[in-house]
């Protein structure tokens, strides 16, 4: 299967409090980043296209999203079709 002891100092060190800080942090300051691209392409409101451009993982990407989702800038995942822009 694999080696328990790895996994388990794996976890410990991705659940670190250094860790969380260090991907909040990352979150923190590629929203703001991601608002102003989304403005200015508005047809490119993707998780694939963010983690490119801003060379962040998928779940940073997503969670930008996620939160826009929230606050009403963008619409809801539809699937190929992208999600719709409100943000001028």
């Amino acid at each position: 299967m694999g080696n328990t002891k790895e996994m388990d100092d794996y976890l410990a060190f991705y659940n670190s409090d250094e860790q969380k800080t260090i991907r909040e942090q990352q979150y923190i300051e590629t929203l703001p980043l991601a608002i102003e691209y989304i403005r200015k392409y508005p047809n490119r409101c993707d998780v694939t296209v963010l983690q490119r451009h801003f060379r962040i993982s998928y779940v940073p990407a997503s969670r930008i999203l996620d939160a826009m989702e929230k606050d009403g800038m963008i619409g809801k995942w539809e699937g190929s079709k992208g999600r719709k822009v409100f943000i001028k």
